[in-house]
């Protein structure tokens, strides 16, 4: 059966993301040091698998907390371009329709006599763009009084209906299909979305094109008191609705060549943007009301910034090829399951660790969240007020929702705004050179990693993708190089209960320990 997914659903999907980001912990994550294969070029499509969730931690580097300052929606950036030609705001028009180029091809067809009378009409080219049916003009071939009417859908010419087969023709007539305006030529042209954006970044929506014509003047007015109508009628006679000016800040951060940050202000900041907010109502909401429907703002653009090496807290990677999205990750030895004693505010630790790691436990501390991992009340989360570590009791902010049993694990959540998700491996007595991107050997147990970069000046040896389990002791090899591995620093992140939000391949992007990288991810909804 027909269907849509309105804007209202796209919106309350992007306002639950957006509380995901403000009330939980969400994380930037950067991974995969190593080649795509058979190579760089070749960069495969994610798949939400089973696989991507089990594994994800395997080729991470590190992580990013992020805030919902670095979130924003966008719609995509159309520049006021002189003598162009741009849609008209239509209530009737689908939203997506009006904030997406169109293009104009003019439909062709021929005739069809018998006896001389047309018969029937041929289409050669449906053409494209056309709101309404075209006119139909039948010429020539020696008879007269032949009509037809053109049939469209989805603004192409389907069909054309002879209403009259005239008489006297003793050859096929010419077939006319009166272009969308009669003064544009017969070739294709384009005309662009309904709003646009000026060098002055302010936005404007076309509420009248002049029947297609040309837009000469730059629209300048910020008159917030416009209603759907707009303001004057320029000399091009375009007439535009001044719909919000970008704000400096927001443009140095977001703006881009593809996409224009979009704001809706809840509160009065005497800036022009709420003013027009404000002044609309329900009868002019296309343009003020809702702006982000009235530009089809149904993406959102997650911006982090990388600081160098983070003060030493991340690996100077030099390349990643995967970017994304964390939900509430869970420290390192931190999963435990409850004693017999625990209640409805207050959760005594079993000292046997739930997973099997390398490391001391790590016990919580206050203000740390801790989550129901599996069993009963899975997904909730509360804040620690209080550890004993003597009786291992945590004591919460408030009671749980669903009440706990002995069945259920908790996780302690990384709260800190970088985390290391390489292993590391301290080595002694070390000799050669360890080479990025190739295969590190552990002599006692086997164990194989990727090796991401070996620190001279601290003998660190920074690895993923970790095949196999470390112990103290024994010679870590690659090739030439060689080391004593005297202690292991495991990955701040444990990988059993990540909850994987979004994730985007790329091509190899190389970085370096003093660069400052801005990195956007685009989500659209």
């Amino acid at each position: 059966m027909p269907s849509i997914v309105t804007n209202k659903l796209k919106e309350a999907n992007i306002q639950n993301f957006i509380n995901l980001i403000k009330n939980e912990n969400v994380y930037v994550s950067f991974g995969r040091s190593t080649s795509w294969i058979p190579n760089d070029n070749s960069v495969p499509i994610p798949t939400d698998n089973f696989d991507l969730l089990k594994n994800f931690f395997k080729d991470q580097l590190y992580m990013k907390k992020i805030t919902t300052g670095n979130v924003i929606r966008v719609a995509k950036y159309y520049k006021w371009i002189a003598n162009s030609r741009y849609q008209m705001y239509s209530p009737s028009e689908n939203i997506e329709t009006l904030c997406e180029p169109k293009l104009y091809v003019k439909a062709q067809a021929e005739a069809v006599i018998s006896n001389g009378s047309v018969i029937s009409i041929k289409i050669i080219n449906e053409g494209s763009g056309y709101t309404s049916a075209p006119t139909v003009t039948i010429s020539g071939g020696g008879g007269t009084g032949a009509t037809a009417t053109a049939i469209i859908n989805n603004g192409s010419v389907v069909s054309i209906i002879v209403t009259n087969g005239g008489s006297g023709y003793t050859s096929a007539p010419a077939v006319t299909i009166t272009a969308p305006r009669p003064d544009i030529s017969d070739s294709p042209f384009s005309v662009n979305p309904y709003y646009v954006v000026t060098d002055d970044l302010n936005v404007y929506v076309c509420v009248d094109n002049n029947n297609l014509g040309i837009s000469t003047v730059k629209p300048t007015s910020t008159n917030v008191n416009e209603d759907d109508s707009g303001g004057t009628t320029l000399s091009d006679g375009y007439r535009w609705k001044y719909l919000y000016t970008i704000p400096q800040t927001d443009a140095e951060k977001f703006l881009t060549m593809n996409w224009i940050p979009v704001k809706v202000y809840q509160e009065n900041d005497e800036s022009n943007n709420w003013y027009v907010q404000y002044n609309a109502t329900s009868n002019n909401r296309i343009h003020g009301y809702d702006i982000p429907f009235s530009l089809n703002a149904t993406t959102l653009m997650l911006k982090v910034r990388v600081n160098g090496d983070e003060g030493g807290k991340i690996v100077d990677t030099n390349d990643y090829r995967k970017i994304s999205l964390v939900l509430n990750p869970v420290a390192k030895n931190s999963v435990y399951a409850a004693g017999a004693s625990s209640s409805d505010n207050t959760i005594v630790l079993n000292n046997s660790h739930d997973v099997s790691d390398v490391g001391a436990l790590w016990y919580p501390t206050t203000g740390k969240k801790i989550k129901i991992l599996r069993g009963p009340g899975r997904g909730q989360i509360r804040t620690i007020t209080a550890f004993n570590s003597t009786t291992k009791t945590v004591t919460l902010d408030s009671n749980w929702d669903v009440p706990i049993t002995t069945a259920s694990v908790y996780g302690i959540l990384i709260n800190s705004q970088v985390s290391n998700l390489c292993t590391i491996l301290n080595l002694s007595s070390v000799s050669g050179t360890f080479v990025q991107d190739e295969t590190a050997t552990h002599t006692i147990t086997g164990t194989t990693a990727n090796i991401v970069k070996f620190d001279n000046a601290t003998n660190k040896l920074y690895v993923t993708n970790v095949s196999g389990t470390y112990s103290v002791g024994g010679e870590i090899n690659q090739g030439a190089a060689s080391g004593t591995l005297s202690s292991i620093t495991l990955p701040d992140a444990e990988n059993e209960y990540t909850d994987v939000l979004f994730t985007e391949n790329r091509k190899k992007i190389t970085r370096y320990s003093d660069q400052i990288e801005d990195v956007k991810i685009i989500i659209q909804f």
